[in-house]
């Protein structure tokens, strides 16, 4: 059996795949100072007792640093490619992470605390899916946004209807932050 070559991102291996280690994803890994941005806000952000959905697994960062740095309670990783599934399973493997469900579909009795979701690399899709994930148990919510369609006039409204309120101060560029109470 043939080794897979690996990279390393704070700690956590992914599997070098170029499925998903796409041009774009990769110059976001090599802007360190973004991902690190992200990745703080995110920190701050979440608490153990969390329970997240993250809508799309990209490549499985966000996701992996719930499950493994934050050490949350339970994560859920609602994604609809069964490829990107079975990365982020290997993900898990590979870092031991086991606090960490998957489904193309968000299950019926899981009631999420913390919604993350990238729109960076999705298309409308993943903006319709974020509506059926909202729900009146969100704590907060963590987006980044999309220049491929309008998500100040889509995806905000949405998540400021669940009671959330925009966090200009763990906000930046296109990461927006949004909680129910600020700390």
């Amino acid at each position: 059996m043939q080794q897979q070559d690996m990279i390393e991102i704070r700690g956590l291996r992914f599997p070098e795949d170029r499925r998903f280690l796409t041009e774009i994803v990769r110059a976001d890994i090599e802007n360190a100072a973004r991902n690190e941005g992200i990745l703080r806000r995110l920190q701050s952000l979440a608490k153990p007792t969390d329970r997240a959905v993250v809508l799309g697994s990209g490549f499985g960062l966000l996701a992996a640093s719930l499950a493994g740095h934050i050490g949350l309670r339970h994560v859920h990783v609602v994604e609809a490619d069964t490829a990107r599934l079975n990365h982020l399973r290997r993900v898990c493997e590979l870092n031991g992470l086991f606090r960490m469900t998957f489904s193309a579909d968000l299950p019926a009795p899981f009631v999420p605390s913390l919604l993350v979701c990238d729109l960076s690399d999705r298309t409308r899709e993943t903006a319709d899916q974020l509506e059926e994930a909202l729900s009146d148990g969100l704590r907060g919510a963590l987006v980044r946004l999309s220049d491929q369609f309008d998500c100040a006039s889509t995806v905000l409204p949405m998540l400021l209807a669940t009671g959330l309120h925009y966090y200009p101060r763990q906000s930046c560029a296109d990461v927006i932050c949004l909680l129910q109470k600020w700390n």
